[in-house]
Formats: C-alpha cells, structure tokens, sequence
C-alpha cells in the first residue's frame, strides 16, 4: 500500500497519545498493537531513522543470530519485531521471551523495542524484561488506531482525491468503518474493491477477493521472468495449503534450498505440496515475501492474517470433503481442548458463523501449540491432513 502517516501511540496507564517519536531516547519500550495495525511498519521506520545506530529485525532472526552477531550489533538500538510470531511454535509462551532475555543479557543489555500482538502480551512480560533493560526500566506502549486524517490521507495516496472521498462514504454507509482504522483493513478493503466487483458483503468474501487480486500480482523481480502465469484460483489454492502447513506446524515460512533450511524455514519439499509448481507460484505472489537475506531464498506469509484466513480456507475445504471437524481442532488445541493463542485466530475462522471451536474460536490459556503433539508434527503435519475422508473422529 502506497503511502505512511506518523503514529501515536499511549503508555499503559496514561490516556495521553504522542508521537512515537517521542519515545527515541527511551531506553527500552515495548510496541502493543492489533494484528494488521502496522508495528513492523513503525518499527522499520523507526529504525532507518535512527540510520546505522539501529537494527531491525525479526524475534526469529534476532534468536538465530544474536550470538554470532554482537560485535556488528555493539551499541546499536535493537529493533525486534513479532514475539507473538516466535511464541506460536512453542507449548509454554514464556520460553520465547526468556530466550530474547538470555540473548539481550549476553549482548550486554543494549537499547531496545519489541513489538507484540496486544492479545499475546503477558502480564509478568514487562517484570521479567525489566531485568535485562538498560536502567531495568521498560516502557509498554499501545499503537493507537488511525486517525481520520491518517485514513484520508492513506486513501488518496492510493485511490487519488476524488475516488477517496467516495471510498470513504461508500465505506462509512456500509459500516466499514472500523476496518479503515487498521492499515492492513484498508489495504484489503482497497484491494477487494478495486477488483472490479465492488463492495464485499462480508469479511470473508473481503479477504477472498483481495487474496485473489494478490495471488495474480507476481513479486516485482519475478514479473518479467515468468512467460506463463498459472491461474490466480489455483495458486491461492496452492497458497491456502501453504499457509495451512505453516501454520499447524509452527514454521514462518519455507526455503526453497534444501541446505539453507531449518524448523522455522523448512524446505519447501517437506511441506508436501499436492502441486509443487503451483506452490513455488504462490510464493512469487503478493501473498508471500521473502525473508531478511540469509544466503538462501526464504519465504514468509505477507502478513498473520492472510496466513490464517487462508490456512482456514484449506482447513474448512477439507472438512467439506468429510475430513473430521474434531481431527482439525485437534491440531489446533492444546493440552486443555481449547486453541492457544498462537492458532486461535485460525480455529475463528475455521469456526466460522456455523461452528463453535473447542473451548471457542478465543481459546483463553495461552500455552500449548503445535509443538505439543509430537516432535515430527514440527515437520510434518500433511499426513493427519491427508487422512481418509470419513475416517472415524
């Protein structure tokens, strides 16, 4: 989406917005926000203004590397951005967090900012970081929503003057209005309405249309490579069964060099893909990025919330074709029956209108995931997805 707007944010217990700016001199702050709200965004650019004092970079590749990286990183501000996302392949959600301690604590404490999906933050978070922050002091911060200038801005800086405006009361008359506060709300809300069938009557049919304008937009650099184009319906398949592996199995995306993958990027052939040229299309897609340069290629889901629509589109597929409802869930529970926080936003959507998810689509305890269920589910998680339709439950 073209265009920024500079965000505010508020402390926790304040009701006071300001500038994230404001917090540049903080030592160490924490950056709460709502999936889509645009905390990578900040925090990129948060750190390309700060110019070489400043690193950003994934909780995954922060985890990976901070031990072969601390004299590159030597008195820079670190930029860590996704503990939700290094928290979703783990059973106990403080783990994660006490490795990024352990890690901060070796490079000496540096400056830092951390950012978290508001429902993944744990209370005991900021005591237990404050013991590894420089001054033993961290600030917790919401991002607040869009303003409405923030919101015109956006729309004009995409649509022009005029079509905003009626985007916008288009948008307001059919009560859409708490999807324009969110940024990746108005980039799927443009995406579905430009496609040339106008306005969605659903959130549903909103994420289909724009996952399927992105699945026929290749990535810039493959664009002029690619002479026959699959078609778009099929690679969002392709793209769905991806997302839906990932997802279960805890990883952040795939390699497609066998010898440059791990458990967070496994190689594209051990996700087992029903058509592997479909899926290697898909990642060439809108709906994939490539992760931080590592030698290897590596791709990513575009962003949590496509991954998870998408995984429940192939999850709800399968069970219209008589996978069991209760052997799907069961991938997505924890030891108590209920969906941990890492998966709940794919058993929501897999729940849909017409099911309820065991111990409902916001399962409440935050521990659990996949990783509980054996260590090969890490790897592999097709084959109790490939079970016999109409097998007993």
């Amino acid at each position: 989406m073209k265009g920024r707007v500079p965000r505010t944010v508020t402390e926790a217990g304040e009701d006071r917005s300001q500038p994230l700016a404001a917090f540049r001199d903080t030592g160490a702050f924490v950056l709460l926000g709502d999936p889509g709200a645009g905390k990578t965004t900040e925090f990129e650019w948060e750190a390309s203004s700060l110019g070489d004092d400043a690193i950003c970079l994934s909780a995954r590749d922060f985890l990976a590397l901070a031990e072969t990286r601390a004299a590159q990183w030597s008195g820079k501000t670190l930029f860590i951005d996704g503990l939700d996302e290094v928290r979703a392949g783990t059973g106990d959600p403080r783990s994660s967090l006490d490795e990024i301690r352990r890690r901060l604590d070796a490079l000496g404490r540096p400056r830092f900012r951390l950012s978290c999906r508001a429902a993944d933050w744990l209370g005991s978070d900021q005591e237990r970081l404050r013991m590894v922050s420089p001054g033993e002091t961290v600030t917790v911060l919401r991002l607040d929503p869009l303003r409405d200038p923030d919101i015109e801005h956006l729309l004009e800086a995409n649509l022009g003057d005029a079509e905003a405006r009626r985007f916008l009361k288009s948008a307001r008359e059919k009560g859409l209005s708490g999807w324009l506060r969110n940024p990746q709300g108005i980039e799927i809300l443009i995406a579905a309405f430009t496609g040339g069938r106008g306005w969605p009557p659903n959130r549903r049919d909103a994420f289909e249309v724009a996952c399927l304008r992105m699945a026929g937009e290749r990535n810039v650099e493959h664009r002029d490579a690619a002479k026959d184009q699959p078609n778009p319906s099929e690679i969002l398949d392709a793209a769905a069964e991806l997302c839906a592996t990932l997802l279960l199995s805890g990883a952040a995306g795939c390699s497609l060099d066998a010898s440059g993958s791990d458990d967070d990027y496994p190689a594209l052939d051990r996700l087992g893909p029903t058509d592997r040229s479909l899926a290697r299309a898909a990642l060439d897609t809108k709906l994939f990025t490539e992760a931080a340069p590592s030698g290897v290629r590596r791709f990513a889901p575009h962003h949590r919330q496509i991954a998870e629509f998408l995984g429940a589109r192939q999850l709800a597929r399968r069970i219209e074709s008589g996978l069991p409802v209760g052997r799907v869930f069961a991938l997505m529970a924890a030891p108590d029956g209920a969906p941990p926080t890492s998966l709940r936003g794919l058993a929501a959507w897999v729940a849909g209108p017409r099911r309820a998810a065991p111990g409902g689509p916001r399962g409440r305890r935050p521990g659990g995931g996949p990783a509980d269920f054996s260590p090969r589910l890490r790897r592999v998680v097709r084959g109790p997805l490939s079970a016999r339709p109409g097998a007993p439950d």
